[in-house]
């Protein structure tokens, strides 16, 4: 064994301690030490003991023990002091190691929830759009978590509170059964209601669905407060101290940042964000602005931006209610963003303000204002395939004044009643009574322009036989796409009555005031209109 030089230095401490505790002695006896050798050499012939002397020279001898054991003493007492303090220090680099790896590991555990939970929320509104907007296969088709995620979730007890912990918990346990829906053939059928319903618990609720097909290239855009406020407080864990920084501005407001980003400023109460704050997001922009309750933001404002960081939108809580909100559209050139709105909250929709709807298709229903959650003012409807029906004003929810289109050329243009067009002009009008008319209507009834009359059926029944009310909706919306479908049918083998058994036959007019003029009666004038259902057998 190789002994130390702390050792050999003590060894030689003990070994010239007598010849040193001897001159230290005699110096403390008889004063000078040059003298005590002098009178030693002088005298150095008639040395002798006597009982005169010997009590003198006991006397000396035991000073020299009794020096020696107190400096001797002295050294084994520095020793062992040396010894305590070496100890202490290596107790506490001890005690500082177990702080840092444990702080270590509650950093890793914090970064792997950190980043699967955004996998996650990514993975989930991807499934979104591929099964239930898009009605395509699951993208992706596997879901991949540690194994252990329980253990890194406990590692976070210090970091969040009880009930975050029990949220956290409960995310990967619905993304777990997610992810055995998805993995697991005999429970397709339960994958789309399952990505719905978990959907519906981690997105915000003011965000229609057709607004997750937009990348703004950070998923907590999409989260609700109770998240994406979880998940802020994750990323400060992933952090080690000498990169988060607390300053106190006053003596109730504390900056908290992490390399001099700001990550929240205001009132805090044992580390959990309380009172009058704001939460800033990644790139240090406002997230959370209002008043937050052990963690919970419950009045304020919620912040969400584009990419190049324009505001995307903000909504307004009052005590845990939404209460207004608006949705920015970037530019008229740029149509990115096909959802915007700006008024007062009901639950999750606009009251009062200017609001969109959407069909089932996910294509765009209505957009313009609306007012006791009906239709009010200025607004466009849109057919399910993007083309536009109405545009105009409307009243109490009803059209009341604008243009409305239809099938194979149909327009109108003017003032409606009941939501039917009442009078104005039209192009193409058709329905039981007239096909193909253009001109002006009044009372919902052609007034006058061109088109063709009904005169005849297959059975010889001409127009002036039949009794025709004046109370028929010429308009009713629903009623004319099916007849134009119908039509567009039966006039497949238009040129050959003949092949059918029943039909009818039009003829071309005019009408003047109300009145109706006929043209002369001639085939060229005629139109008939065959029902493809009564072909006959050959």
């Amino acid at each position: 064994m190789k002994l130390s030089k702390r050792f050999w230095i003590l060894v030689s401490i003990l070994l010239t301690m007598p010849i040193f505790t001897a001159l230290v002695m005699t110096f403390i006896l008889f004063g000078s030490l040059d003298d005590v050798l002098k009178l030693l050499y002088y005298y150095r012939n008639n040395l002798s003991f006597s009982p005169e002397t010997y009590p003198k020279l006991s006397d000396t001898i035991n000073y020299l023990i009794a020096g020696y054991s107190i400096i001797v003493t002295g050294i084994f007492s520095y020793v062992v002091w040396q010894t305590s303090i070496r100890s202490y220090q290596v107790a506490e680099s001890v005690k500082k190691l177990e702080e840092n790896r444990d702080k270590e590991t509650v950093r890793q555990s914090a970064l792997i929830i950190y980043y699967e939970l955004l996998s996650a929320f990514s993975n989930l509104r991807d499934l979104y759009i591929s099964r239930i907007i898009e009605n395509k296969n699951p993208n992706p088709s596997q879901l991949f978590f540690s194994q252990e995620w329980v253990k890194n979730i406990a590692a976070l007890r210090d970091k969040l509170s009880p009930l975050e912990i029990t949220e956290v918990h409960k995310l990967y346990s619905r993304f777990h059964t997610l992810k055995f829906f998805l993995e697991s053939e005999s429970e397709r059928a339960n994958l789309d209601a399952y990505i719905i319903e978990t959907a519906e618990k981690v997105f915000a609720s003011f965000l229609a669905d057709e607004m997750l097909k937009n990348d703004f290239g950070n998923i907590t855009i999409y989260l609700n407060r109770k998240y994406s406020i979880i998940l802020s407080k994750i990323r400060i864990a992933t952090y080690t101290a000498n990169h988060i920084s607390i300053t106190v501005q006053s003596k109730e407001i504390q900056l908290l940042s992490i390399d001099n980003t700001p990550v929240y400023l205001g009132s805090m109460e044992n580390n959990i964000f309380h009172g009058k704050g704001t939460l800033y997001n990644d790139e240090g922009r406002p997230k959370y602005e209002g008043t937050f309750q052990k963690g919970k933001f419950i009045s304020g404002k919620v912040f969400g931006y584009y990419d190049n960081g324009e505001i995307l939108y903000e909504i307004e809580y009052e005590e845990d209610i939404k209460k207004h909100g608006i949705m920015y559209k970037r530019s008229e050139i740029d149509h990115k963003i096909p959802y915007y709105f700006n008024g007062k909250f009901v639950g999750n929709h606009i009251s009062d303000g200017i609001t969109m709807e959407f069909h089932n298709n996910h294509a765009i229903k209505y957009e313009g204002s609306i007012q006791n959650e009906e239709y009010q003012g200025y607004g466009i409807l849109y057919n399910s395939n993007g083309s536009v029906r109405y545009r105009g004003d409307f009243g109490q929810g009803e059209k009341i004044n604008g243009e409305l289109f239809g099938k194979d050329g149909y327009y109108f243009i003017g003032i409606f009643s009941n939501g039917l067009p009442c009078t104005g002009d039209v192009k193409n009008l058709s329905n039981h009574f007239v096909q193909n008319f253009t001109g002006s209507i009044v009372n919902g009834k052609p007034h006058t322009g061109e088109g063709l009359v009904f005169n005849r059926d297959q059975d010889g029944y001409d127009r002036h036989q039949h009794e025709v009310q004046d109370e028929i909706d010429y308009f009713e919306e629903e009623q004319y796409y099916r007849e134009q479908e119908e039509w567009q049918q039966e006039q497949i083998n238009q040129s050959s009555r003949e092949e059918y058994e029943r039909w009818d036959e039009y003829i071309k007019a005019k009408w003047n005031n109300g009145n109706i003029k006929e043209y002369e009666d001639k085939e060229i004038n005629k139109r008939v209109y065959i029902y493809t259902n009564s072909q006959k057998k050959k």
